[in-house]
């Protein structure tokens, strides 16, 4: 990853492992057609627990961070989870959903 700050860039290795991710095999977490990817991130969405939603909080962490919305990615991670768990990222779905149905 490159942060760029100002004028400032900085190189920096991401290790999941620093914040509590385990490493899997791409095999583990990758999707297949569209009903099994559906389900995939409907399980997501719905709290399930696993590798697959770890990835998900895991970008979504580094997405935050870059936006401004949180000062560091620990901060991320959690609130990833909270949205999350809140229900808030599957009401943005449904809510994408309903708005992409009227142009269909």
């Amino acid at each position: 990853m490159f942060e760029i700050k100002g004028s400032d860039i900085q190189e920096k290795i991401i290790d999941p492992a620093k914040y509590g991710f385990r490493k899997v095999e791409k095999a583990k977490v990758i999707g297949g057609g569209i009903s099994e990817n559906v389900k995939i991130i409907r399980d997501i969405l719905n709290g399930k627990q696993g590798t697959r939603q770890d990835i998900v909080v895991f970008n979504s962490a580094f997405a935050l961070y870059v936006a401004g919305k949180v000062k560091k990615i620990v901060d991320g991670i959690t609130l990833a989870i909270r949205v999350i768990n809140e229900g808030k990222a599957k009401n943005v779905l449904s809510n994408l959903i309903l708005e992409t149905q009227k142009y269909a």
